[in-house]
């Protein structure tokens, strides 16, 4: 770009949803699917699918002899979980399974088919939510030592101590979106948000004094993530990781199993700290709860930005108002 140029005159970007919609990029796609399948001597055997379409990732099944193949696609923010997948993999094979092939430049990756999530299966138990909580506690105390490792594939990081400057930068974020989008906030929503950050810097403080254990976080813990293979329960799609407080693993769960009156929560949370095999505090959890909400809703709502920020208009009646919810639902603004 010559200095005389202008921002005005540079192209905008096709929106995530829209590109992968067109015609050359499926080509791409179904065509990279079919040189990783014969890398491990597999075919398509019928018609490669695009089965979904999101702002934050789309996905084609791929039909073969040996079963379908997944194939999905992430938005730039969410570009990394290949390569995190892969290093998973790599670190806890027998939690992870290695993928039939990535391509972290494009933020592709090729898995194949393990069967059944739990939702498709059944309804959740308390012993369900139990075992997942639980194993993921024990790949979160494995994964602790790796944050190196792991932040090299673009997993965001995002420790308790920096949520008051990742809060004012977000509050800037949606400040900027065009006055049409769901999450943009007003001058005086601005400063409504503003008002709530001494407590976004309490919780940092709180979580971090008491030294809770920092490790991956998956982002989006829930029974349609989980999979039933050889009657183990396994935990995929890494699209929405971070690195940050491990307890914020279990905020999902716990909205989940608050509509879930036969599920025993407390048995759940407990799980939870069996995990950690002595290396969390059940008393530290239920004290720093709160504190654990507020910083994960900062998180999360960085993540539902990524998500949305760039989407048409026709993508943003669903979910263009989850960035601003989440942070207003924990701050009480909403």
């Amino acid at each position: 770009m010559s200095p005389s140029t202008s921002d005005a005159e540079q192209p905008t970007p096709t929106p995530f949803v829209e590109e992968v919609a067109t015609q050359a990029w499926l080509e791409q796609a179904r065509t990279w699917i079919g040189d990783r399948l014969a890398e491990h001597g597999l075919t398509v055997d019928g018609e490669i699918e695009q089965t979904r379409v999101r702002p934050w990732s789309t996905q084609l099944v791929a039909p073969t002899a040996d079963g379908p193949a997944w194939f999905k696609a992430g938005c730039p923010s969410m570009a990394f979980e290949p390569a995190l997948h892969l290093a998973l993999a790599e670190l806890a094979p027998a939690e992870v399974d290695r993928p039939l092939g990535t391509d972290p430049e494009r933020g592709w990756i090729l898995t194949r088919d393990r069967g059944q999530t739990l939702a498709a299966t059944r309804p959740p138990t308390t012993v369900d939510w139990a075992r997942v909580v639980r194993d993921s506690a024990r790949l979160q105390r494995r994964l602790r030592e790796h944050r190196e490792r792991l932040l090299t594939t673009g997993l965001p990081d995002r420790p308790p101590a920096s949520a008051p400057e990742r809060f004012d930068a977000l509050l800037a974020g949606l400040r900027s979106l065009p006055p049409t989008h769901p999450s943009y906030l007003t001058g005086r929503e601005e400063q409504a948000f503003a008002g709530r950050r001494d407590r976004v810097v309490e919780a940092a403080a709180a979580i971090t004094e008491a030294g809770l254990p920092l490790s991956l976080q998956h982002g989006d813990l829930h029974p349609n993530n989980v999979l039933i293979v050889d009657d183990d329960l396994r935990v995929f799609d890494f699209g929405d990781a971070l690195w940050g407080c491990a307890l914020e693993v279990l905020r999902v769960p716990q909205a989940m199993i608050e509509e879930q009156p036969e599920v025993v929560a407390d048995t759940v949370l407990e799980a939870y700290v069996e995990g950690w095999e002595g290396d969390l505090d059940l008393a530290d959890v239920r004290r720093l709860w709160d504190d654990v909400s507020i910083v994960w809703a900062v998180g999360r709502a960085e993540t539902w930005f990524g998500a949305v920020r760039d989407a048409p208009r026709a993508s943003l009646a669903d979910w263009g108002v989850a960035a601003r919810h989440h942070l207003g639902w924990a701050l009480g603004l909403e």
